[in-house]
This record gives C-alpha cells, sequence and structure tokens, in this order.
C-alpha cells in the first residue's frame, strides 16, 4: 500500500500525517492551518474561498517557527501488498 506523509514541526513538537492520498494528505494539512490560522494570524482573515493547497502553502509560507515537510509518496512496509 502506497501512502503520502508530511510532518509540521513546531514549537510544541512534531505532528505527522498520513494519507492514502495527496489530496486526503492536503485536505488533512489544511484542517492543521484552519485550526491554527486565527492564533498564528490574527491579523489576516482566514481564506475560505481558496483551493486548500493554496491556503496551506501561504501559512507555512508566512510562518518562520513553523515547518511543513512532505515525504511525497512512499510503501507502507508489512502492508501485505507483496504477501501472496
Amino acid at each position: 500500500m502506497k501512502i503520502w506523509v508530511s510532518a509540521i514541526t513546531h514549537k510544541h513538537g512534531t505532528n505527522v500525517y498520513a494519507a492514502v492520498s495527496r489530496e486526503r494528505l492536503i485536505h488533512g494539512l489544511h484542517g492543521y492551518v484552519k485550526e491554527w490560522w486565527s492564533r498564528e494570524i490574527p491579523d489576516m482573515p482566514f481564506p475560505r474561498n481558496e483551493p486548500e493547497e493554496d491556503v496551506v502553502d501561504r501559512y507555512f509560507d508566512m510562518l518562520e517557527h513553523e515547518t511543513l515537510e512532505f515525504i511525497e509518496e512512499t510503501e507502507l512496509v508489512g502492508s501485505g501488498a507483496d504477501r501472496k
């Protein structure tokens, strides 16, 4: 089974996200960004009518103390995909 993985490093630690597609991964990251936007960027309203990936990119471009890393696509070890 192939999965997409990302890690957000911030002042409280690291959050790791995994999904079965890039679209689902971006959706999960968008949820994180939406939750934290008003606390981290209080002077700018949350962009509600923009594509999720654009909002995620903007958030991390504006914050120096948070980083987003991607492992684009990887094989989940022990997923049974290689078993017969």
